[in-house]
């Protein structure tokens, strides 16, 4: 079974260097939950290396080429994908079971929610997309989980599409994040905004400064209110620091606490500045 796509050969299309992958073995229990980071801290099964990623449905009894587990196994692909045009460039995928893909640490392509686990899917079901991709080298990253019998199957392909000049972007204009009272922790309407931050800023690819002001309100003393604030941007700080790629200088500041309305006080104010002094940058 190929990809369902119009995949016709072009000289631009993406060139990948050969495809390293990590095996691992999968806990029973983590099966259903797709990747997580923990897999990287699992101690390796095996190593492989394939000229591409092209392996059709199949029954799980036949192996995958240089690995001799059937199940409960997931591999870490890397890999340097080199763009010769900037443009915009289609992806797609299609895996049995779980799979995705990462440009540059950008998810591109997702087959990796629950409902690929469970046998609700199509078979080797297909996820596409299209992105921009400046020309140059990006790191290229895929993960595939092989869960349970009796099938599997993973294929990865790319296409050029067409050539397009980069568009001016800006800097993402500052994100506030509200707080209950007397809490710092991050809820989990603050990680979707700041997953999404992530992303833009990792594509940006500038040299940027992030500054961080946590508040708080006039409930309680003058010195917890000054440490609720820190902790607060603190927060936001260390979970930011695991999502983003490069070098980004990160400034926390804790303002204390301010008078007014109780809960426009209760937040942290998250804003992004370029070091230097560019007019025009890249823009997603």
């Amino acid at each position: 079974m190929c990809l369902a796509l119009a995949w016709s050969q072009d000289p631009r299309d993406p060139r990948f260097e050969v495809f390293k992958g990590m095996v691992y073995q999968l806990p029973i229990d983590s099966l259903t939950r797709g990747y997580a980071p923990y897999i990287k801290d699992l101690s390796p099964y095996t190593s492989i290396e394939w000229t591409e990623i092209d392996q059709p449905w199949r029954p799980s009894d036949e192996p995958m080429p240089g690995i001799d587990l059937t199940q409960s196994f997931g591999i870490i692909f890397t890999s340097q994908m080199t763009i010769d045009v900037s443009g915009i460039y289609l992806f797609g995928l299609r895996s049995d079971d779980g799979a995705k893909v990462w440009v540059d640490d950008w998810v591109v392509l997702d087959n990796d929610d629950a409902y690929s686990f469970t046998g609700g899917q199509r078979p080797m079901s297909l996820v596409a997309d299209s992105i921009f991709l400046e020309a140059g080298v990006h790191d290229f990253r895929m993960w595939y989980c092989q869960a349970y019998p009796d099938k599997m199957g993973v294929q990865f392909k790319s296409k050029f599409i067409r050539a397009e000049d980069p568009p001016v972007k800006i800097p993402p204009d500052p994100i506030v994040l509200f707080h209950e009272s007397g809490k710092h922790q991050l809820q989990e309407s603050h990680i979707a905004q700041l997953n999404q931050l992530s992303q833009v800023i990792n594509i940006m690819g500038e040299s940027l400064t992030i500054k961080i002001t946590g508040y708080a309100d006039e409930i309680g003393s003058e010195n917890d209110n000054a440490s609720l604030s820190v902790r607060r941007a603190a927060a936001v700080r260390d979970y930011l620091r695991d999502q983003l790629s490069g070098d980004i200088i990160m400034d926390i500041y804790g303002a204390g606490e301010r008078s007014g309305e109780l809960s426009a006080n209760r937040k942290v104010v998250i804003e992004v500045s370029l070091n230097s002094a560019k007019a025009v940058v890249t823009q997603p």
